[in-house]
């Protein structure tokens, strides 16, 4: 595969945790198939510290990993970006 071109990837997993408990286990093990993990903020904002309390993470695989239907989907929603 042509590391030039883009990939699309579906979301396989939503979670919100508190930063205190972040799992990073789960998020840094290693994957034997390509995969993507997505951190960001979020939960209740801390004014006394200036951050959010959690973290949203996202897991996801490549579209085209799924039935070929919705890696078609995927594509095509890519290309109309």
């Amino acid at each position: 595969r042509d590391l030039r071109t883009p990939r699309a990837y579906v979301d396989t997993r939503r979670q919100q945790v508190a930063k205190v408990s972040f799992p990073t286990d789960d998020v840094y093990a290693p994957d034997l198939a390509p995969s993507l993990r997505l951190i960001t903020c979020g939960g209740s904002f801390d004014r006394d510290t200036g951050s959010y309390r959690d973290n949203v993470i996202v897991y996801a695989t490549p579209a085209d990993r799924r039935r070929p239907a919705a890696a078609a989907l995927a594509a095509a929603a890519v290309a109309g970006a």
